[in-house]
């Protein structure tokens, strides 16, 4: 026969499948048993000896093809099976020879034999780890073997001592078989607890042992009770049934992985419990069944009748009632379990409570200061505005510090951090029971007056201006920071987030107004941001479409009108034709940021048309530049990619700040600033300061900042409605020119539209001037025909020391 069953891996898990060897063996076995029963004595014998035998060849072939975990206990038990086989042959002719078969002759050593090797298999198989049994175990091995004990006494051994002429002898040799099968069936309780029996291989060896067992308790019960050896079908088919299914059990795949411990458990599971509620049913039974016996067929009765059996009963109730016990300690270490599991979830709720506490009012509360943060005060306001036709209407007033980054540029954040508790503990002083602080945020702080009777928030903001004004001591020496705060009376139906609108609108007016102010936000204020924001659309789309334009106007000299440089304007027209003021878009672009790619278009474009001019007559391009893109990482870039791409050199451009956007320039970012400045200035760019005099710059920017040129503000030349300076601006004019002689920078006067003023403008040696009395911004085309007709050398060429400005 060609098995073709897989060789699994060693101690792997079986699958159904492929699995044709086992069953035809086991088959084509059990078709041999039942014609065993058929045959002749003498083919009888031969018959069995084969079927024995192919029990052996089976089993050595499947534990060689499947190689299980534990082989040297297979081993054993295939020996076992051999000598078996050799046994019951020796006994079959011996029998055959004598005519009976006899106690104590070599065949009953060779049994022994048989015995001992497969009560060292069943030992041998079970897994290593289960070698130190749990008491469990123990206690539940212990009361299957007591009460088949039981069963075996009455059934096996007790017929068998009451036999007449049994002798010392025979009764040992007796005993020393039901021994023997008893600890077989302990083996065999072992294994079953220790790996279970839901694996096919696992079955067909329990039911192989069952099969020899039985044989067993069926030849020694009818030698007990006729009194005589011998052997009946019964018996060689049961014992045959025991090598068909051992060498089946060997032949599936299943074998493999019989080795594996069962996950241990110490309870009971069911099928143990019907086995011990079966040996407590059956142990009293036998003992029952051995007294009648004894009674009715035993000549006399002897002391083991009653004690054996009293004995075993009482050995099977003991344990019972120990593993009883152990269910019982087992209860109570799972109770105990249970109760600190419970303890323990109780304790695990507590904490996801105060956690879900601690992550809600961090998801609520601003860390630094502990006051609500936005999300809570847009909650509060929502309370508020819902009770506004009980309570009237409350306040909004959000307080926002003036030059915060600067103190954390001078003194560092842990200093602002400080000056911020500082501050939110004093705002909490000025709190009525019903007023809410939040911190909405870096340095912005909210204020909600729910009761509107109680503080008009005028006053309310008066009072925190004041609060906050108080020196702060940081660092040993005393800090003073201003706050300008705007608010809003929720006298109309609104939501939380637009009465948060309003007030920060109102806020920005206070801060545009020159901080340190109070706003307060009115219809009028939200239709101007309203114009704004559509402003600022409008300036995006300009941008996009090419809307802008640069007129140029020129700087001449006063004395002979001759032209020596051009600033460049910037010019909006609507696709309409409708022209925008530089005064009303110009804020605009600043404020959304705008500004900067607005001034690089601006920068592009003139650098561009300054290189034809640079190129014929020699002339330069100054370039307005705002706050904003002085603080502008990108601006020196921006500036040299200009000129590569136009070809304009260095030296040819000048930029304008004015005095107002220097001042502004604070902390780190004036640092920043001077830094640029100065590299621009390396690369041979000049700088200039416009509208000079009108900001608070003092000499130490004169003397620090890279400056080339000062240009006097159009408010210095012009009097109040006169046609010349007045006294005071004179002496102004003056001394402006002065500090420029000083320190050896150029001056050009702007603002000049009249004779008058130029005249005056020329008597103070200042003569470089711009104004409408020369010429008014013009176009590119109106500026290349005025150079060409102001220019008294050859095509080509330019008056000496004539200059173009652009802004």
């Amino acid at each position: 026969m060609e098995w073709s069953v897989a060789r699994p891996s060693v101690g792997g898990a079986w699958r159904p499948g492929g699995t044709a060897a086992w069953a035809a063996y086991f088959l084509l076995g059990m078709v041999a048993v039942v014609a065993f029963v058929c045959c002749p004595r003498l083919v009888g014998v031969v018959v069995f000896a084969l079927i024995m035998g192919s029990g052996v060849v089976a089993a050595i072939a499947g534990v060689r093809r499947h190689r299980p975990a534990r082989t040297a206990g297979w081993w054993l038990m295939i020996a076992a099976l051999a000598v078996s086989m050799l046994a019951n042959t020796m006994f079959a002719v011996g029998y055959e020879v004598y005519g009976q078969a006899v106690f104590g002759s070599v065949v009953d050593a060779v049994y022994f034999v048989m015995y001992g090797l497969l009560i060292a298999g069943l030992a041998v198989v079970v897994p290593r780890r289960s070698w130190a049994w749990t008491a469990a175990e123990l206690v539940d091995a212990g009361v299957v073997t007591a009460g088949v004990a039981a069963i075996w006494w009455t059934v096996v051994v007790q017929p068998y001592l009451h036999q007449p002429g049994a002798s010392s002898g025979m009764v040992g040799i007796w005993m020393a078989y039901a021994v023997c099968d008893l600890l077989i069936l302990t083996g065999l309780a072992r294994l079953i607890f220790t790996t279970g029996s839901r694996r096919p291989a696992s079955a067909l060896l329990t039911a192989s042992i069952f099969a020899l067992l039985t044989g067993d308790v069926v030849y020694f019960a009818r030698v007990g009770l006729d009194g005589y050896i011998s052997v009946s079908n019964l018996d060689n088919v049961l014992w045959l049934t025991w090598a068909v299914v051992f060498g089946t059990a060997s032949l599936h795949p299943s074998v493999a992985g019989l080795g594996r411990v069962r996950r241990a458990t110490r309870g009971v599971r069911p099928g143990r419990l019907l086995a011990f509620a079966g040996i407590a049913f059956l142990c009293p039974l036998a003992v029952v069944t051995g007294v009648r016996f004894v009674h009715r067929y035993a000549a006399s009765t002897a002391w083991y009748d009653t004690l054996v059996p009293t004995l075993l009963g009482a050995i099977i109730s003991t344990l019972l009632v120990v593993r009883l016990g152990m269910l019982a300690r087992v209860a109570q270490r799972r109770a105990a379990l249970l109760d600190r599991q419970a303890i323990e979830l109780t304790k695990a709720l507590r904490d996801q409570e105060t956690l879900q506490r601690q992550l809600t009012h961090r998801a609520l509360h601003d860390p630094l200061t502990g006051l609500p943060n936005r999300a809570l005060l847009l909650e509060r306001l929502e309370r508020a505005l819902a009770r506004r036709r009980e309570t009237g209407s409350p306040a909004l007033l959000l307080v926002g510090l003036d030059g915060f980054a600067d103190l954390n540029d001078t003194l560092g954040h842990e200093a602002g951090d400080r000056v911020l508790i500082e501050l939110s503990t004093r705002l909490l002083g000025l709190l009525t029971e019903s007023d809410s602080l939040a911190r909405v945020g870096a340095d912005e702080f909210a204020l909600v007056l729910e009761d509107p009777a109680g503080t008009d928030p005028a006053l309310r903001a008066a009072q925190i201006m004041a609060a906050g004004r108080v020196p702060y001591l940081q660092n040993d020496r005393e800090v003073v920071v201003t706050a300008s705060i705007g608010y809003r009376v929720m006298d109309a139906p609104l939501t939380a987030a637009e009465a948060l609108r309003d007030a920060g609108a109102a806020l920005r007016t206070a801060k545009a107004d020159g901080r340190n102010r109070i706003a307060a936000f009115d219809v009028e204020l939200r239709s101007s941001r309203l114009d704004t924001a559509r402003l600022v659309d409008d300036l995006r789309r300009a941008l996009t479409d090419a809307e802008f334009r640069v007129h140029y106007q020129p700087v001449v000299d006063s004395r002979t009108g001759e032209v020596r440089s051009l600033e460049a304007l910037l010019r909006w027209t609507r696709p309409d034709g409708t022209s925008v003021p530089p005064d009303e878009f110009i804020p605009a672009a600043e404020d959304s940021g705008l500004i900067i790619p607005i001034g690089a278009w601006v920068l592009r474009h003139a650098t561009e048309q300054a290189t034809e001019w640079h190129q014929r007559f020699g002339l330069s391009l100054s370039v307005n530049v705002s706050g904003h893109q002085l603080s502008d990482p990108q601006f020196a870039e921006t500036i040299f990619e200009a000129l590569s791409a136009s070809g304009l050199p260095p030296t040819a451009l000048i930029l304008e700040i004015t005095e107002t956007a220097l001042v502004a320039v604070t902390g780190s970012t004036a640092t920043d600033v001077h830094s640029c400045l100065q590299r621009l200035r390396d690369h041979g760019i000049r700088i200039a300061i416009d509208d000079f005099g009108t900001g608070y710059a003092s000499l130490s920017y004169l003397r620090h900042l890279p400056v080339d040129i000062l240009k006097i503000d159009r408010s210095f030349v012009r009097s109040d409605g006169g046609n010349a300076p007045g006294p005071q601006d004179h002496a102004f004019i003056r001394a402006i020119l002065h500090l420029s002689e000083t320190l050896r920078l150029s001056t050009i006067a702007e603002g000049v539209e009249t004779p008058q003023q130029a005249a005056l403008l020329q008597h103070m040696n200042c003569h470089l001037a711009q104004g409408f009395l020369f010429h008014r911004p013009m176009t590119q085309e109106a500026v290349e025909h005025l150079l060409a007709a102001t220019t008294s050398g050859p095509e080509g060429s330019a008056p000496h020391g004539t200059h173009l400005t652009a802004a």
